[in-house]
């Protein structure tokens, strides 16, 4: 099977201490064992309830729809900043087919909810109280950014907060894919 090796940075949630540049080796396509989700395997499904309605969201496997899944905590400094960003390529992508959905990640639901509200947050958002969806795609510090194509694949991830232009270009990549 064919190997792909690329970095990442890892931030510590607690410290917001990051060191880039970790070696990590991911596999092609191949099922991998829970709790890791790397570039290459197919998205876990998620199926959480919403955060500030009734109903759930859901993400499941070779959905059909690019998305854009967005791992974050309204105590996360990183976060806070990369919400108008995300809150822009939800308006500008999100017409043309990218799904934008958003997870909590060890925070207080009321607190999550004043801050989506604050942000004018527009896009699917999830409470994960018990942290399975985190603990599936192997989050283990916010914020982080999984992106998955029409069949379900995770084609990029980065761990921290990625610029404007990142977003955009992911954005671009998952809509154009097939």
């Amino acid at each position: 099977s064919s190997r792909r090796r690329h970095t990442r940075s890892l931030c510590d949630w607690s410290s917001d201490v990051c060191s880039s540049d970790l070696p990590v080796t991911t596999p092609d396509l191949r099922p991998v064992e829970p709790g890791v989700a790397p570039v290459g395997s197919l998205a876990p499904s998620i199926d959480l309830p919403a955060l500030r309605r009734r109903g759930r969201v859901q993400v499941a496997d070779a959905a059909g729809a690019p998305v854009l899944l967005n791992f974050w905590a309204s105590w996360c400094i990183p976060c806070r900043e990369e919400f108008p960003a995300l809150r822009r390529i939800e308006r500008t992508f999100g017409p043309r087919g990218l799904r934008v959905v958003g997870v909590t990640f060890r925070d207080r639901r009321t607190d999550a909810i004043r801050f989506a509200t604050a942000e004018r947050a527009t896009w699917e958002l999830a409470y994960d109280a018990t942290g399975r969806a985190a603990t599936a795609y192997g989050v283990r510090a916010a914020p982080q950014t999984v992106l998955i194509d029409r069949r379900g694949v995770i084609v990029e991830r980065w761990y921290g907060r990625p610029s404007a232009a990142r977003l955009d270009a992911g954005a671009r990549r998952l809509l154009a894919s097939p």
